[in-house]
């Protein structure tokens, strides 16, 4: 066996600032909609919106879109951005030219510019805008009122600069004095000798002010009887040219300069030098804490936090490459195995500690660390035992590949993608090919848990054998187990979308999430996290994605590095070293313009009808697009919704009902937070034609042109029937018996009758009563046409033809009678089929022979029941009989014959030979009559 590589290449590096993590962060450059990635200043508005200064004049950032503001002319270079009201800010050129932003507008300010040497620094104090210019500072702006006081000034050979204004005192450098002047009384408090230098700068630290010269690498706090001993920022480099210094919250100090940004603790400790490739040239803090960076050539980077830091892994393994495997060591290092037989092990702050290529082109699957030995373990294409010290590799044990690994005393137990492999002083002594493919081992109890990708299963390290256990059982009854971790007496481990956890041989549920599936678990200071492919899952249900300044992507796993929650995937590796809390800020919802048909009270008519507002969610810095509109509109009718801003930054309403609405607008940050909800009253006008008069005309033309439609249809009809009467002989004899029996249904003397009943009732003002029985006859009409030329109808659509007649007979009829419909609940009418319109020629006769003879008490029934085989209809009278209502028609009517029933009689013996099975039978005695039809369903 080979004891070395051919090549190993082991580096024991200091400390260098490739591989350093640096503060997490969002880039806007000119792909994303910049003008230019020079940027000169950026400053928050109350609103929430971002303006920023660049190469070109302003822009506007609401977090989703980037504004140019436009100008009668292109403007140049803008800087020192300066709030002066809810919608206004003063800026300048690098020549001094003053601009007013009002609105989304750029102004050129005349009155104030001054083309002399040096440039305006503006800087706000109580209500009043101050500027600092050459040798004088004044107030501009009182108010909303442009003016220009001179309030201070030095000799004519002097000139300020590095202003800053705290509590109402400035304190501004001019050549080698630090002046101090009270705002309040315009007086000056000191004066003080800081030595010569240039480029010297001030800035408020808590409640103490502070000089830096950087050229000197000298910083001192000012105190009242001069200047402080001065204090060293470690690692600054004096040769970077600085553009600010500030706080930046926590007693932390930043420095811009051409070469990054520095970061100092409150001793003034470095803690780091980021983005050392980029000149910094700006900065500012929103009202969502996230830190702004603007940057001469790299456009702005948004800062969620400068305690959430991430690194590519190319840069920590100084080449193009990838991670395969992640490991921490005693929870302080980071050993990283590539793709390409590549180590790194990295500083818990990003360092390279070590380097090694194992000089082949193979993948480092496991990586474990034998404390005990000082040995690290790893599976590059075999088992290789190194010396952690020196790097030498002591072991090369040939194992299939392993994904996880771990060592006990002499024992190291490796799970391959063949099963386990246990080796004692680096023998083979267990193999148990074939059986499992191991993912990861953890000990539990004498022995290990293999996790496999159908459930876990128990190794007893003593009788060297895999077996179950009891409380295993209830892990691989849940739905796919996996991920398990270890802490202190507890297993956790996660099951599709939940974390469970084994304590004491019982297993529980621990908390749920909104994910599909869980792909990696991990515990930090007493707390699980669990992760998807996208998000971070916490306990309290609160979640770490993008907004909470994830940048990953991808998740491939999660890790505690020294009580910090390290996310890592092939790409990027993110240590959280505190975490975002929920955004309980309440957004502010603007209404930027309403278009449509409506007018400036809101109120549209019918025919245009369109209501279209476009919004804006402040501030939307956080939410990466992920700030929401609930609407819901009331009124005629009721609509509601929720939709996201980044997709859509206008709501729209289209032919809406006429009538009353109230719209109701809120937005929602991306954790929930709400706006006061932002109310709309609407009013749709009614039309023309929705007014009594126009529909009572419409309906009685409605009623006209059925009645000439029903006409010619009855003839078309006819001459169809007797067209086919010589090819479908059966058939057509069936046709006319049908249309017999509807043409003794609906006769004229109902038909008109029914019309003067209606008409009586509107000269009567029943003008209700006559819509409810026009609308009912106009139906009945439409029905009988539509129902004359189909053979077979629904029972449902039978009875509610029948309940139409019988009302239309008692709205007309002078001697009123009771009806009442009885059908059977367990039958279904809307399926029952029955041909058409066949019970209503005995429904009128029960009325016009059975019961206007009658003279009180009079009574219809019609009863639907179901029967073996089919369904039964009766229609029941308490007339006069059959045989009392003869005599009686024979005195009136001597010449009167009643052909619709026997059509009704002549339709059923051609419909029985026709392989349908219809009875009727008729009862009738002087208590009246009942007719009785049963259908029975076709075979």
């Amino acid at each position: 066996m080979r004891q070395l590589f051919s090549f190993v290449f082991l580096f024991i590096l200091p400390l260098v600032s490739i591989g350093q993590f640096e503060p997490s962060y969002r880039q806007i450059t000119v792909a994303d909609g910049l003008p230019t990635n020079t940027i000169y200043d950026i400053i928050q508005g109350p609103s929430g919106e971002i303006v920023i200064g660049h190469q070109y004049g302003l822009s506007r950032f609401n977090g989703l879109d980037i504004i140019e503001m436009p100008a009668r002319e292109q403007p140049p270079a803008l800087s020192n951005l300066v709030m002066i009201g809810t919608s206004r800010y003063l800026c300048r050129s690098f020549n001094d030219e003053i601009y007013l932003v009002s609105g989304n507008k750029l102004h050129a300010i005349d009155s104030l510019s001054n083309k002399r040497v040096g440039y305006s620094t503006f800087f706000r104090y109580a209500c009043h805008m101050y500027r600092s210019k050459a040798n004088r500072i004044s107030i501009v702006c009182d108010g909303m009122k442009p003016q220009d006081i001179t309030i201070f000034q030095l000799p004519e050979d002097a000139k300020f600069h590095s202003v800053t204004e705290k509590n109402g005192h400035v304190y501004a450098i001019a050549r080698d004095s630090l002046y101090e002047v009270n705002l309040n009384t315009a007086q000056l408090v000191k004066k003080m000798a800081i030595g010569s230098g240039i480029h010297q700068f001030t800035y408020a630290l808590g409640d103490s002010i502070l000089l830096f010269k950087p050229q000197e690498n000298r910083l001192h706090y000012v105190t009242n009887s001069g200047l402080s001993e001065p204090f060293i920022f470690p690692g600054y480099n004096t040769n970077h040219k600085v553009n600010f210094i500030r706080e930046i919250g926590d007693g932390l100090t930043a420095i811009g300069t051409f070469g990054g940004l520095y970061l100092y603790d409150r001793s003034f400790q470095l803690i780091g030098n980021y983005y050392t490739n980029m000149q910094i040239s700006c900065m500012t803090i929103d009202k969502e804490k996230n830190l702004w960076l603007g940057t001469l050539q790299d456009g702005i980077l948004i800062i969620p936090s400068t305690e959430i830091r991430s690194v590519k892994s190319n840069r920590l393994f100084g080449e193009a490459t990838t991670t395969s495997k992640l490991y921490t060591i005693n929870d302080s290092l980071i050993a990283l195995g590539s793709f390409n037989g590549k180590l790194s092990i990295v500083n818990e702050d990003g360092f390279i500690q070590k380097k090694i290529d194992f000089d082949r082109m193979d993948e480092i699957q496991s990586i474990f660390y034998n404390k005990d030995k000082n040995e690290l373990l790893l599976f590059c294409k075999q088992l290789l035992v190194m010396d952690y010290n020196s790097g030498k590799i002591k072991n090369e044990i040939p194992i299939p590949p392993a994904k996880t690994i771990y060592v006990s005393g002499d024992t190291i137990y490796c799970g391959t993608s063949t099963g386990l492999y246990v080796l004692i002083n680096n023998q083979i002594v267990l193999n148990s090919d074939g059986e499992l493919w191991i993912r990861n081992l953890l000990p539990y109890k004498n022995g290990l848990i293999l996790e496999t990708p159908s459930g876990i299963h128990y190794f007893d390290n003593t009788e060297l054998k895999t077996m179950e256990l009891d409380e295993f059982k209830a892990i691989n009854e849940l739905p796919k187990p996996a991920n398990f971790i270890a802490s202190n007496d507890t297993i956790y481990f996660t099951s599709n979308a939940s974390v469970h956890y084994l304590f004491q041989d019982k297993v529980e549920t621990l908390y749920r999430t909104t994910s599909n599936k869980l792909r990696s678990l991990t515990s930090v200071n007493g707390k699980i996290y669990a992760a998807d492919n996208k998000n971070i899952y916490l306990l309290d249900g609160s979640v770490i994605d993008q907004t909470k300044g994830l940048e990953l992507n991808e998740i491939k796993g999660l890790t505690n590095l020294n009580s910090s929650l390290l996310v890592y995937n092939t790409e990027r590796i993110q240590v959280f070293k505190q975490f975002i809390g929920k955004n309980e800020n309440p957004p502010r919802l603007f209404i930027k313009e309403i278009t449509g048909s409506f007018d400036r009270k809101l109120i549209s008519d019918f025919s245009e009808n369109l209501l279209q507002i476009s919004f804006e969610i402040l501030p939307n810095i956080s939410a990466l697009g992920n700030s929401k509109l609930a609407y819901e509109l009331s009124g005629e009718i009721n609509v509601s919704d929720t939709l996201t801003v980044a997709e859509q930054e206008q709501i729209s309403f289209e032919r809406l009902p006429y009538g009353e609405y109230v719209l109701t607008l809120t937005a929602i940050n991306e954790d929930g937070a709400t706006s006061k909800p932002k109310k709309f009253n609407l009013t749709v006008n009614r039309p023309y034609y929705a007014t009594w008069w126009f529909r009572l005309s419409i309906l009685t033309a409605a009623v006209l042109i059925t009645l000439l439609i029903m006409r010619l249809r009855i003839k078309v009809l006819q001459r169809k029937n007797i067209e086919k009467l010589e090819k479908e002989r059966l058939k057509t004899h069936a046709l006319i018996a049908e249309l017999k029996a509807i043409r003794s249904q609906m006769d004229p003397h109902f038909i008109f009758n029914c019309l003067s009943s209606i008409q009586s009732s509107i000269l009567n003002n029943e003008s209700e009563q006559a819509y409810e029985n026009l609308t009912v006859f106009t139906k009945l009409l439409r029905e009988a046409l539509l129902f004359t030329s189909r053979e077979f109808i629904s029972l449902e659509e039978e009875v509610g033809f029948i309940e139409k007649y019988v009302h239309l007979e008692q709205m007309r009829s002078s001697s009123p009678f009771d009806f009442e419909l009885k059908l059977d609940q367990e039958l279904d009418i809307s399926n029952a089929r029955i041909p058409s319109l066949i019970t209503q020629p005995f429904v009128e006769n029960a009325i016009r022979h059975g019961l206007m003879h009658k003279e009180s008490d009079k009574k219809l029934v019609f009863i639907v029941s179901k029967v073996d085989g089919g369904f039964e209809v009766m229609i029941k009278d308490n007339g006069v009989g059959i045989e009392r209502s003869k005599s009686i028609n024979a005195e009136i009517r001597k010449n009167h014959q009643s052909t619709g029933v026997k059509a009704i009689h002549d339709r059923i013996e051609l419909l029985n030979k026709r392989g349908h099975l219809i009875k009727l039978k008729t009862i009738t005695s002087d208590a009246g009559t009942e007719v009785v039809f049963t259908f029975y369903h076709k075979k």
